[in-house]
């Protein structure tokens, strides 16, 4: 296997594990730990690392080793911060890019959501919808904001949709609202939509880490 394959095989697959919690916030993981994991050489593990360490998903220390990042009470708010300024912006300026047929088809793919009433992760079509706005943007620097942004939205989607399933109904109506205001090309409105969900969002979580919960403290 060529080199850069390695290379992007490590960095996708220890990126995956961390977005999606199968390596705890907090966690600390080992090279040899990634090595026997992955059946990969040290050398594209580090690259990886060290890519990941700028993106804030991980941590090397010192006297530990190398920390998965925490989700705290600071990191959140930053993050939520950074969405609530650029999410609008992207919905109120590129949303006209995206065709019509788009909308409708994610229009059904949320009702059909609701219809079934699953109780099962819909990370899918969720992330679709939340980066739709920064994909045909073609503005670089929103595209790397939003990958490093959207690691730790995932990794905070995975935690508080695992310990609060009753929120999934009203996040998928907070959706509808704002996929159908993008039909109606009323992209203000949209826009208004999206601070809302978002603020909610940014308050479940609060309440969350507030709480004294710590969901990944039992994973380890």
């Amino acid at each position: 296997m060529a080199k850069q394959t390695l290379k992007s095989k490590a960095y996708e697959t220890i990126r995956h594990n961390i977005v999606f919690c199968h390596y705890a916030p907090e966690t600390v993981i080992t090279e040899e730990m990634l090595q026997s994991e992955l059946n990969i050489s040290r050398t594209p593990i580090r690259e990886a690392i060290n890519r990941l360490e700028q993106e804030g998903l991980v941590e090397i220390k010192s006297k530990k080793g190398i920390v998965i990042s925490a989700l705290n009470f600071e990191e959140v708010g930053m993050l939520y911060e950074t969405r609530l300024l650029l999410e609008p912006y992207v919905i109120r300026t590129y949303g006209s890019r995206i065709p019509q047929s788009t909308y409708v088809d994610l229009f059904k793919r949320f009702n059909s959501l609701l219809e079934a009433d699953s109780k099962e992760s819909d990370f899918d079509i969720d992330d679709k919808f939340h980066q739709l706005f920064y994909n045909v943007s073609q503005n670089t620097y929103l595209l790397e904001i939003n990958h490093r942004l959207s690691g730790q939205i995932t990794r905070l989607r995975v935690l508080t949709r695992t310990f609060a399933k009753s929120d999934l109904t009203q996040t998928t109506h907070e959706h509808l609202k704002i996929v159908n205001a993008c039909l109606q090309s009323s992209w203000d409105e949209a826009a208004d939509l999206a601070v809302e969900h978002l603020k909610r969002s940014r308050e479940n979580s609060f309440k969350l880490i507030l709480g004294g919960k710590s969901p990944w403290s039992q994973q380890n």
